[in-house]
């Protein structure tokens, strides 16, 4: 029986812009340069998601799927240091190897301008949006066939993101189903532990609970590495 063949996925590598004068609010110095290099984790997933009660089935949508494959979600928001907000993100998108943005309500421009950072360092980035061509009319530019679009529907957003992920990021393979369980299980733990203690916690963290009530709870959710 022939083996079967391995796809190759693409390499993911550390990016930081290096010739920015010192007067650019994007320019990182030397000594920060390093600790991004340093830190930089080609499993990182950087998430350009809009923070809005109305977006929290999506994001944890994003962010159940994005740990079942074991890459790591990363999002702004995680920061509560106080400096520099376009810097931070820089810092941010740098440490990462692959982004993720939701296009469905780009009158926020931050979206759209995160988005070009990561395309300009090279990321390799799941585009998405709410209503079909609704992205082209704010950032035409993306006419590439590669933005996909959940109409409003997290399980549409988990199907999408997924076949993403397996053709770009990993080996590994889940059923829609196992998935969107997974899913619904974080929304049901969110709702258990209450909307402001659920939102305090990190990607890292919410894993973590996955596992547990995997485990503990007799809830059948696909299992991260």
């Amino acid at each position: 029986m022939p083996r079967p063949v391995r796809r190759r996925l693409p390499r993911r590598i550390c990016t930081i812009p290096s010739d920015l004068p010192v007067f650019h609010p994007g320019y990182l110095p030397p000594a920060l340069r390093q600790q991004i290099r340093r830190r930089f984790n080609p499993g990182a997933i950087f998430l350009n998601i809009p923070y809005a009660p109305h977006y929290t089935r999506f994001e944890l949508a994003l962010i159940s799927t994005a740990t079942a494959y074991g890459l790591d979600p990363v999002m702004a928001k995680q920061r509560v240091v106080f400096d520099v907000r376009f810097k931070r993100i820089m810092e941010m998108i740098c440490t990462c190897g692959l982004g993720v943005t939701d296009l469905s309500y780009a009158t926020r421009m931050n979206m759209p301008l995160e988005l070009g950072i990561m395309l300009a360092l090279g990321k390799n980035c799941f585009v998405v949006s709410r209503r079909r061509y609704s992205a082209l009319q704010s950032v035409s530019d993306l006419n590439l066939g590669d933005v996909r679009y959940h109409e409003g529907d997290p399980h549409r957003l988990v199907r999408d993101f997924s076949r993403w992920i397996e053709s770009n990021c990993s080996r590994k393979q889940f059923t829609l189903d196992e998935l969107i369980q997974r899913s619904e299980v974080l929304v049901r733990l969110r709702r258990m532990l209450g909307s402001d203690d659920f939102d305090r916690l990190s990607p890292r963290e919410i894993s973590a609970m996955l596992r547990i009530a995997r485990s503990t709870m007799r809830i059948r959710v696909p299992a991260s590495p």
